[in-house]
């Protein structure tokens, strides 16, 4: 297998251009730092079936320096990746360095710039029923426009009913596309929260996850959070589909869900 010369002529110089370094290495482990972003990545890669199958599985691990932040192991495309010939190994290794690096790393590092540390103790009684509040520190210290709800919601259905890419090519140019109204979203809600989850995703949340026992003792009842996730649809475990699903989830602290908007990308 010609992994290690891919890592090391065609996806090293775009990860050092990112202003990664090579970590440590291991039997079918790569590990990348930016020190500067905080950002760990690993890519873990084995056989997979019998011993004659021809399958690789490759996983990709981001993590902080909290923690792991998501996982993806099903890459765009296919997963595992099976094969009959060298050639088109090589090719589907590519591809799905290709989703990581050109399409995923970017976000990760835009979502650190915009993720901001849950506030200070004596935030809380301060910042207590006063959402518009937190909205608004939020958007002036991002310099993020702030939009009403109404117009937000609409617009959001739009660019989720407009996003339908059919390649890998067209998946990431529509993403660019459309990020900044989705951080406008958030901005709207509250400040970004990463939503820890083992497929593709991302959230947007108010200051603190509502799971967090104080959270109620600062939010009000009409207040609202929303998730966007990007990971593969809800299909059962013996369905495979090559597809992408786009879902913006809108719930109040109680968690209940208030309104739904999902986009599938056939890829």
């Amino acid at each position: 297998m010609n992994l290690k010369r891919i890592i090391e002529t065609e996806l090293e110089p775009t990860l050092f251009s990112l202003g990664y370094k090579r970590g440590n290495w291991g039997q079918g482990w790569y590990q990348y730092k930016n020190d500067e972003a905080g950002i760990s990545i690993e890519y873990h890669v084995a056989r997979v079936g019998q011993q004659f199958t021809r399958g690789i599985e490759v996983d990709f691990h981001v993590y902080s320096l909290a923690g792991k932040w998501f996982s993806l192991s099903d890459f765009p495309g296919e997963s595992p990746i099976y094969y009959d010939t060298q050639a088109e190994l090589d090719r589907k290794l590519r591809h799905a360095f290709d989703a990581t690096v050109n399409i995923v790393l970017p976000y990760i590092q835009d979502m650190k710039k915009y993720a901001v540390p849950d506030p200070c103790s004596e935030d809380y009684q301060a910042l207590a029923n006063c959402p518009m509040q937190r909205a608004e520190r939020f958007s002036s210290q991002y310099h993020i426009p702030m939009i009403p709800e109404r117009t937000t919601l609409m617009q959001l259905n739009s660019i989720l009913k407009s996003i339908r890419p059919t390649n890998l090519s067209e998946l990431r140019d529509s993403f660019r596309a459309n990020y900044e109204t989705l951080i406008n979203m958030a901005a709207f809600y509250g400040t970004l929260f990463v939503k820890k989850a083992p497929r593709f995703c991302w959230g947007w949340a108010p200051l603190i996850p509502p799971d967090d026992p104080i959270y109620p003792l600062i939010a009000p009842e009409t207040e609202r959070f929303v998730i966007l996730e990007v990971g593969n649809p809800d299909f059962g475990p013996s369905e495979r589909i090559d597809a992408l699903s786009f879902s913006v989830q809108v719930w109040n602290y109680v968690e209940t869900k208030r309104n739904q908007f999902t986009s599938v990308a056939l890829m």
